[in-house]
């Protein structure tokens, strides 16, 4: 990825960073659409470079003893991308909430020029010591200029954890593998995104995801074994669940809206 910036013309601040991606067809399901995942490893690549360029990539932070952990993602997906589609992503740092929550925000466009999706992602920056959050540094939060755009993606309702055992309807179990091993030592984000989609029946293969929330809330590391669950909410979401089996965990929780 290349990329492109565009700068704020009152601040001289970088506003926002665009880049492009082509969907492979390793990135498809049976439909030739692409994958939830492969849609947010594209977000998460564009987010690395851009903040890489602008001085708080990960390299930079663990130099100075901490990481970014992603703590929350919340997409609107208008349609969903096929294989050999071009798409235009454009991501930029949008704020914070408080001194602990930095926001990043996303636009995905067709080539012509139709919004496909809308996101927002919450990161935390963590000791990589003791696995502390520590503040944002003011370098960083001074990067977001006053009044700074924001993707259009409503508030999500809140995810509140559901009962064990009888209320999942769909449960799969899985071990964390060598190869979904990240730079932090624990499993990539988008591991849970696998995770979570593949909880659900064959006949979600053949829908459309509309929208997609996640709260992430502690990390596996190779070897665990976690277990996904789902449980229809209403006809059209369903509330998703992932949890350590060895002492029980809630790694993830998340709701799956679908068209």
């Amino acid at each position: 990825m290349a990329g492109e910036m565009a700068t704020n013309p009152e601040s001289g601040k970088v506003a926002k960073f665009t880049d492009y991606a082509v969907v492979r067809a390793n990135e498809t399901d049976m439909r030739g659409a692409v994958t939830p995942a492969s849609l947010c490893n594209y977000l998460q690549e564009i987010a690395g470079y851009h903040a890489e360029d602008l001085g708080f990539g990960i390299d930079a932070m663990r130099a100075k003893g901490i990481t970014w952990m992603m703590s929350g993602l919340h997409l609107v997906i208008k349609r969903q991308p096929m294989w050999r589609e071009r798409l235009e992503i454009t991501t930029w740092p949008s704020g914070s909430r408080g001194r602990l929550v930095a926001t990043r925000d996303f636009l995905v466009h067709d080539v012509a020029g139709r919004e496909v999706l809308a996101g927002v992602s919450e990161w935390l920056l963590v000791d990589t010591t003791t696995l502390k959050v520590t503040r944002l540094p003011g370098a960083l939060l001074s990067l977001v200029p006053e009044g700074a755009e924001r993707a259009s993606v409503p508030e999500a309702a809140r995810l509140s954890e559901p009962e064990d055992g009888s209320g999942a309807e769909w449960v799969e179990r899985y071990v964390v593998r060598r190869c979904d091993i990240d730079f932090n030592q624990h499993a990539n984000n988008v591991c849970y995104v696998e995770w979570l989609m593949e909880a659900l029946p064959d006949s979600f293969a053949e829908r459309d995801l509309a929208r997609l929330d996640i709260s992430y809330r502690a990390a596996a590391v190779r070897g665990d074994v976690v277990v996904s669950t789902a449980a229809a909410e209403s006809e059209k979401s369903v509330i998703h669940k992932i949890v350590r089996a060895g002492d029980n965990t809630t790694l993830t929780l998340a709701r799956s809206v679908w068209a």
